[in-house]
């Protein structure tokens, strides 16, 4: 029989927000491991002790950090999670991650189990370039290495439309992504027939 506890205590930190990370939400995969790069540079961005952890720099597509990755890597090996798919598929716990998933959750404070899964809420969900155009934009000094920046500037504009119409960003945010002043915006959204609302 599987020893629940003894597992629970050789995991570190890292790894049991991972685990919690993927379960949240209903247990809804991450799509890959750039989602969980990115989602994890924000959770770490909401927890100053686990951002100097972490320890997060600019990389090929943004904020990396080689803890998050090994950590993971920790986690499919030992079978806690399963990642589906060739190269970097969904990311999903197996029978023993999700009875960790509850050994962590009565661990972890409520509202940072809410951060969390607001944040899994918010990047989930996005394509690959929505996904780098909100954190290109928001965290500009982490695109020093990307190799995907000017790809990126190049559509950011559609970009912003499509993450401001799907509801993710405000107006003020939705601007900041596409470069452009919010009257310049509205006046393009007005072009493009796009509802202007404001939250």
């Amino acid at each position: 029989m599987v020893d629940i506890k003894k597992i629970y205590e050789n995991l570190d930190v890292i790894q049991k927000l991972i685990i919690l990370l993927v379960f949240l939400k209903n247990k809804e995969p991450i799509p890959g491991k750039l989602w969980l790069q990115k989602e994890f540079f924000l959770i770490a961005k909401n927890i100053p002790k686990l951002e100097d952890e972490i320890d997060y720099g600019p990389h090929l597509k943004g904020p990396f950090s080689e803890n998050v990755d090994e950590a993971l890597d920790d986690l499919e090996k030992t079978g806690i999670v399963t990642i589906k798919g060739k190269y970097d598929g969904n990311i999903e716990l197996s029978g023993i991650g999700n009875k960790l998933a509850l050994e962590v959750k009565s661990e972890v404070p409520r509202n940072i189990e809410k951060m969390m899964e607001d944040i899994k809420t918010f990047l989930n969900d996005l394509s690959e370039r929505e996904l780098l155009a909100y954190i290109y934009s928001s965290f500009p000094k982490m695109t020093e290495e990307s190799v995907l920046l000017d790809k990126i500037k190049d559509v950011r504009y559609q970009l912003a439309i499509r993450l401001y119409s799907k509801g993710k960003l405000s107006l003020g945010k939705a601007s900041e992504v596409a470069d452009v002043s919010q009257e310049e915006f509205i006046k393009e959204l007005k072009k493009k027939g796009v509802r202007i609302y404001e939250y």
